[in-house]
């Protein structure tokens, strides 16, 4: 149905005209409101509140998808104006994090908006939006934002700072403060052709995680603690990534952010049901490997694995070689895949590449470097550091560093039931 259809469906509908009908619809179709949404304002504009009614307050843990007219009273964490193009055309647009007692979710404003970090709202008439994955409030022109009467008592820092272990993706708008332990420069391919970024790690009391600078600025240096505001958040391998935009205000600070050299160990439990992280310790003892370890072969072009001498994009091609394990670590709590790399891979298969080659062609069988990884990790009992990703297969923990714990199968027992049972 075309846009002018649909007005002149909503104009005799509402008994309005049809041309102020046709071009509001327009502007929020602009603003990329999606189609219901936009009908569903215009009702409220021109008189009607639609055949469903307005949604009850609620708390934002109750809040899914495809609910409308919500009504919420929640704390803002953050706010950031922006510009955007819509149809070569310059708009405005507010967006930033809300909060109550039971969660927080991100928010976009369409119409300006008269709140600050810190002031607690009561919002009727938001709609429900799911956007990369997550759910958002979208405030348009029937949207009803006033001071709050009962506060809702989120646990805010004073300064509006947002810890580090607590982010997640799709966050807006936040203000974090951490020390950067590690700072690269790196070249990619951007949308506008190469591309000089800044890509490293920044930490605070709470945890780490990776960032992406690209302004480049100056502040950016290993070691030096800095305040960074209206910083957004991606997800990168399956975990949350700082985006550092044109818009983000970075500084330097002089402030104590005590940064452990590495993170307390996680109950794997605890680790997949938080939806994984970036840098997180575990224990447990190795069960199985899974089908493709051992000796490989990549396409030399996109290093997807090659079977039978054929990459499933590129067709016959001559597979480079390659050592990987794929093991699988049970803590009792859960369980996950641990992705080793050549390297690891290497050092527990005791030998290089080239060897397990030449073992391989002796046996006229590849598989006899599984059943030496297989012999060499199943019953260990290990510990493994690394960036933990969750989808709907399970967890998958890529390391960073593996090492076999060397106590007993007794105490390595004991240790795992205390840090188990807490």
């Amino acid at each position: 149905m075309s846009v002018e259809e649909r007005a002149a469906r909503l104009a005799a509908e509402l008994d309005a005209d049809e041309a102020a009908i046709r071009e509001d619809l327009e502007n929020l179709l602009a603003y990329q409101v999606p189609v219901a949404e936009a009908e569903e304002s215009l009702r409220r504009k021109y008189g009607t509140e639609g055949e469903d009614g307005p949604e009850p307050s609620v708390d934002i843990a109750e809040i899914t998808a495809g609910m409308r007219r919500v009504s919420v009273t929640v704390a803002v964490l953050g706010t950031n104006t922006r510009t955007i193009s819509v149809d070569g055309e310059a708009r405005e647009l507010t967006e930033g994090m809300i909060a109550d007692e039971t969660g927080r979710m991100p928010y976009t404003a369409w119409e300006p908006v008269d709140f600050e970090p810190g002031d607690a709202v009561t919002i009727d008439g938001a709609q429900v939006r799911e956007w990369n994955g997550r759910l958002e409030l979208q405030f348009g022109e029937g949207t009803r934002i006033a001071p709050a009467e009962d506060a809702p008592a989120v646990d805010v820092s004073p300064d509006g700072v947002m810890r580090i272990a607590d982010i997640e993706v799709g966050d807006r708008a936040l203000v974090v403060e951490g020390r950067i332990l590690e700072a690269e420069s790196r070249t990619i391919d951007g949308r506008d052709g190469p591309t000089d970024i800044y890509s490293g790690v920044i930490a605070d009391e709470s945890g780490r995680l990776p960032f992406t600078d690209w302004e480049r600025r100056a502040a950016i240096v290993a070691g030096e603690t800095v305040r960074t505001e209206q910083v957004s958040v991606r997800e990168f391998r399956g975990v949350p990534s700082l985006n550092f935009g044109e818009s983000v205000r970075i500084e330097s600070i002089d402030k104590q952010i005590d940064v452990s050299q590495e993170p307390d160990p996680k109950p794997l439990g605890a680790a997949l049901a938080d939806g994984g992280g970036f840098d997180v310790l575990v224990t447990g003892f190795i069960v199985d490997l899974r089908e493709g370890s051992g000796l490989i072969e990549r396409c030399p072009e996109c290093r997807r694995r090659v079977r039978g001498g054929r990459c499933s994009t590129h067709g016959p091609v001559d597979g480079e070689p390659e050592l990987r394990a794929m093991a699988i670590i049970d803590d009792g709590t859960g369980t996950a895949t641990v992705i080793l790399d050549a390297d690891q891979t290497a050092d527990i298969y005791g030998g290089s590449i080239e060897d397990a080659i030449a073992a391989a062609r002796e046996a006229m069988d590849q598989n006899v470097i599984t059943s030496t990884l297989r012999s060499e990790l199943i019953g260990e009992y290990v510990r493994v550091r690394g960036h933990l990703s969750v989808d709907e297969y399970g967890g998958t923990l890529d390391a960073m560093r593996f090492e076999t714990v060397t106590e007993s199968p007794e105490t390595a027992a004991t240790a795992l039931l205390a840090e188990v049972d807490g």
